[in-house]
């Protein structure tokens, strides 16, 4: 079967219209390709004018800079649910889709926790609900974190939910309620094998992050994972919690330092983090997130330096980039050189009425270009000067040229 990334042009899967803003949606990467779907519009003026996506999926080439709309099948007649708060991430050529408050009878006030696992397999645009083969029994929620521990586990923590009792609620694990004692904040940690299509508790030692929802879980290295930040009740939270890989033991929490000349994100909720590592740099950029006030937070954009511990501001990053409730998503194209996306999201207080949101997406770029990367960027953008010679490139690298001309013409025209 035809993958759609190699569908031709002239087909179903031609360029569509940009895909529309949105928030509380979900995205991943899978090569150069930005997967985006779920979440929800705003079609009026009204704080509740909006229509829930999921079935449609968006894919935008970073190469070609351009949107395809895919209309994902389903393997059963149960299509996923319009959902909303869910946690997404890439592992091979597959996006599973954790949780999320799932839409009932298409009312935004007839919503439901989902404990549902879905996976969409990119390369024949199907979706499929991942049956739990050990029979594990597990709250739904919406707004955890996810991240892969290794090739084929991945680990889920926390999350916002309806009441979890005793008999459901993890071992060693809490859940604290909100002011009306229905809906709360929990710390259960997960691991979902996506080969055995199970759960189990992670086994590990160390003191247990409190319980938040909202929060961000990125995988640094081969052993290490950092949980940032997140709410729990009215505070919101800038702690760190590392996972050490090989002991299967957490840090404990890491705070903010007394002394006020050492630089520290203010708490959030609502961010995002990704691994970026380059030269020095061996850490995650943490990107927008919601304040203690409600708003986006100003100082949105972070590069932690996980071996010095250390946190510095990102100065090149536009007001285009502070945002909340947003997703990010990182594309390697070269070693040490980092191509960053961001799509989707509100720049103002979420829950105001009138509340803007973003589409994009939004991008900038970590660590240092290879020599090869460049020389295609200068000669698309002086290809009239050099068109009589381009038959002489090899036939790979003019196809390679050919499509990122074409993506470098599609921006320059959005741009002017």
């Amino acid at each position: 079967m035809e993958s759609p990334m190699e569908a031709s042009s002239d087909d179903e899967q031609a360029p569509s219209p940009v895909c529309r803003s949105r928030r509380a949606h979900e995205a991943a990467m899978v090569g150069p390709h930005l997967f985006v779907f779920g979440g929800y519009c705003l079609l009026g003026d009204h704080e509740h004018d909006f229509e829930f996506q999921r079935n449609a999926v968006y894919a935008f080439d970073t190469v070609r800079k351009a949107w395809h709309l895919h209309r994902a099948e389903t393997e059963s007649r149960s299509p996923p649910p319009a959902c909303t708060g869910a946690s997404t991430i890439a592992v091979g050529r597959v996006i599973y889709s954790f949780g999320g408050l799932e839409v009932v009878l298409s009312s935004y006030y007839s919503r439901q926790f989902s404990n549902s696992v879905f996976a969409l397999n990119v390369d024949t645009m199907t979706w499929r609900r991942c049956e739990d083969r050990g029979g594990r029994r597990i709250a739904g929620r919406d707004k955890c974190a996810v991240c892969l521990i290794d090739a084929g586990r991945v680990l889920m923590f926390g999350g916002w939910s309806a009441r979890i009792d005793a008999d459901v609620l993890e071992a060693g694990a809490q859940w604290v309620p909100d002011s009306n004692d229905v809906v709360g904040w929990n710390n259960e940690s997960y691991v979902f094998d996506t080969e055995s299509e199970t759960w189990s508790s992670l086994d590990a030692s160390g003191p247990r992050p409190s319980p938040r929802a909202a929060h961000s879980l990125v995988k640094i290295d081969a052993s290490r994972i950092v949980l940032f930040g997140g709410r729990e009740r009215e505070q919101r939270l800038n702690d760190i919690h590392i996972l050490n890989l090989d002991a299967m033991c957490w840090s404990g929490k890491i705070v903010q330092p007394a002394d006020p000349t050492i630089l520290w994100p203010s708490p959030r909720s609502l961010h995002t983090m990704n691994s970026v590592s380059y030269g020095p740099h061996v850490g995650c950029v943490l990107l927008g997130g919601m304040g203690v006030d409600g708003n986006c937070c100003d100082d949105f954009a972070w590069h932690l330096n996980l071996n010095e511990m250390e946190w510095t501001k990102i100065p090149w990053c536009s007001d285009e980039f502070k945002r909340t409730w947003h997703k990010t998503c990182t594309f390697s194209s070269g070693p040490g050189y980092f191509e960053f996306y961001v799509f989707g999201g509100s720049p103002d207080n979420i829950w105001k009425p009138h509340s803007e949101d973003l589409g994009g997406p939004a991008f900038t770029s970590f660590g240092v270009k290879s020599l090869y990367l460049s020389a295609m960027e200068a000669a698309c953008k002086y290809e009239d000067r050099i068109r009589s010679d381009l038959k002489f490139l090899p036939l790979k690298i003019k196809q390679e040229f050919g499509i990122r001309l074409s993506g470098f013409k599609m921006q320059d025209h959005r741009t002017n």
